[in-house]
Parts: structure tokens; sequence; C-alpha cells
């Protein structure tokens, strides 16, 4: 007994990390990092050994060192080749070879052609995957193109997106609108789901379980079928997604991303003063708020089962000048990590900040620490 006992625990799936006593370890303040606006960033790799910076002028990728300042591996300027513009969606392999590059801004706010690229943080160069030969604004009845955009990693080899199939005449004649996969080692993108033969802009976020077997994606409001919108989920491979939240209950996020182990959906939207943060339980349908009480600026996924770190900042409000919080699941309490003014190093929290898997993370400081980052390291 006692040798099937060893021999189940073996074989049974790895528990999920014990949130409940996580606190700050270690920190330290990594100077003159300027992020949080526009091209200016900080992107933590997955396993958290180095961090591509974007200051609008070059990028320059760092890794942490033992004792000091972090050190720099290698920078190279921007240019008009590899300019990423707005770094919200600009997504790490989870291997950590390489980043998709970001569509949302120059897509979806816009309206400029934009496809599947990938970047090189080794050599600072781009390729493009899916390249059309249509390079220009979708306005003005011009087109036919594939407005390629929504790139999510479904493992290191392979990636999903969404396509709209522009056709002569321009986006005001509407689009087919796809979810497709393409290899990054390149291709011919292949379809995966129809999700509407014809129509206007629907889809604004997507995004894939960690195990890539699901995809979530939001449907904005459809003038000739009010009832569709909302957020959906489909099992890669099968026919027919199921809608899990109506817009009317979430609204029309910009963001989603799934818990690490799949049971909690985060999705982000936009707010006067920060990000309106919810999860979605997938089991129960449950809606709940990141927190109901403070004004939140950011939230992270924890890279194992399904705890919170989030942000929260207001400037206004002097009873709460917010911090660093962890909650051990959706809905729990949180408890306060580190107080102080702090930031993503991504603006503008439609996107989860990387709380990597070797418990680190970078966050932007504020006020009189402007221009700093702090990298924070977490454990028992």
């Amino acid at each position: 007994m006692l040798a099937a006992g060893i021999v189940a625990a073996l074989c049974s799936p790895a528990a999920a990390q014990d949130y409940a006593g996580y606190r700050v370890l270690d920190t330290k303040v990594i100077e003159d990092m300027w992020t949080s606006a526009g091209q200016k960033a900080a992107l933590l790799s997955p396993d958290g050994s180095r961090v591509l910076h974007l200051n609008g002028r070059e990028f320059c990728l760092l890794a942490p060192a033992q004792i000091g300042p972090w050190a720099k591996i290698a920078c190279a300027p921007s240019t008009s080749d590899n300019r990423t513009g707005e770094a919200a969606d600009m997504f790490w392999s989870p291997s950590g070879s390489q980043l998709l590059m970001p569509t949302y801004a120059d897509a979806l706010q816009a309206f400029r052609d934009t496809d599947i690229r990938l970047f090189d943080p080794v050599t600072f160069s781009v390729r493009n995957l899916t390249d059309d030969g249509f390079d220009d604004s979708l306005r003005d009845g011009k087109g036919p193109a594939n407005l390629d955009l929504l790139a999510h990693w479904i493992d290191s080899d392979t990636i999903v997106f969404i396509r709209y199939a522009i056709p002569k005449g321009g986006i005001e004649q509407g689009a087919a609108t796809s979810l497709m996969t393409i290899k990054a080692d390149g291709g011919d993108p292949h379809l995966a789901f129809e999700i509407a033969a014809k129509g206007n802009f629907q889809v604004w976020a997507m995004t894939v379980s960690a195990d890539g077997k699901q995809v979530a994606y939001s449907v904005a409001d459809d003038k000739d079928d009010a009832g569709k919108a909302g957020t959906y989920l489909l099992t890669l491979g099968e026919a027919t997604p199921k809608r899990i939240a109506a817009m009317s209950d979430v609204g029309n996020p910009a963001g989603l991303a799934f818990s690490a182990d799949g049971k909690f959906l985060l999705l982000l939207g936009r707010s006067a003063s920060g990000v309106d943060a919810k999860t979605i339980d997938l089991a129960s349908g449950e809606i709940v708020p990141v927190d109901r009480v403070q004004n939140v600026v950011g939230v992270a996924w924890s890279p194992s089962g399904s705890a919170l770190a989030y942000i929260t900042y207001d400037r206004t409000n002097a009873d709460m000048p917010g911090g660093l919080f962890l909650a051990e699941a959706p809905g729990k309490p949180a408890r306060l990590l580190v107080g102080g003014g702090f930031f993503p190093t991504v603006c503008c929290g439609q996107q989860p900040f990387i709380w990597a898997s070797n418990d680190t993370m970078v966050i932007a400081q504020l006020g009189d620490k402007l221009g700093t980052v702090l990298f924070v390291r977490l454990g028992q």
C-alpha cells in the first residue's frame, strides 16, 4: 500500500503553490529606468531572468546582478524597422526566446494595417510572419488587406491571432473575423475558428490558457445581434464557443488573461482613473472585482494556481495611498506587500503585468521616485 501511495503521489499533478505565507523577501531599486508611458516600458521575461527596456530611442536587455545595479547585456537603437509603438501587448514567448510585436494601438486605435511580427531580444531584429504587402490606413475605402492582430502564444512554437479580412472598398464594407494559428518559424497561417462571416470590428480582446487548449475572446456590441455581445470561451479544435459573460455584466474589456491553473479569467477594462478589473470563475460563472474599494491600476496572475498580485494607486485619496497587494484567490481578502505609489512598467493596465516563475516582478515607482523601477522578490 505504501508503494502504491508513493506511485500515486508521483503520478498526480503537482500541487498548486500555497501563497498564504508569501511576503516580500527582497527589493532592489533599478535607477534611471523610465517606463509606463507610450513607447517607454520594461518587460520582464517569464522566468524573471531578463528585462527588455524600451525608452523610445533604444532597446536594452538587462539581467539582475548579484550586487548593485542591473547589468546591461546589450543595447540597440530603435529604428523604423524594429520600433514597437505602444508595448502593452508585446508578449514574451513561454521559453523567453522572442517577443510578439504589439498591434492593439495601431490596429484598433489608429486603424492602420498590422501583421504578426516577432522581435528577437538578442539581435533586436524583427521578422514578419504575415506580411500581406499592405501597410497603410484602413480608412477611406482602402483594401483589400488582412488585418492581423491580438496575437498570443499557444506555446513557444505556435501563435494564435485574430484576422480581419478587409475587402476591396475598406473596413466600411465589413470584414470576416477569424481565429488563426501560425508557426513561429514561419509558413502559412491556418484557420482555427470563424468568429463572424461579416461585420464590424467586434473582437477587441483575446487570450490563451497556459496549457494552450482554450481561447477566450470578447465580442463588442453588434447592432444586428445585440444579444451576441460578451466574453466567450472556445476549446481549440471544437466547433462551438460558450458565452461565459454578457457584455452588460462585464463591459467590453481591453485585455483578458487566464489564471495559471485555468480556473479563472481576468478581464481588464479602462476606467477614468485606472483599470476596471474583474475575474470570472469559469466553473460557477461568478464575477467578482479584483478590489471592491481601492483604485486598481495593474494586476498579475501568480505563475501557478490562481493568486492575484495587484497595484492600487489614488493620488486624490490620502487615506488610500496604494501599494502592491496579494490575494490568495479571486474574492479572497488581500494583504499589503509593499506600500507606496506604484504603477505597472507597461502602460496602461490593459494587460496583466508579469509575476515571473521565480517569484519576481518589476513595478514602476511614482512621486519623487519617478524614473525608477522596484525589483521585488516574493517567497515564504
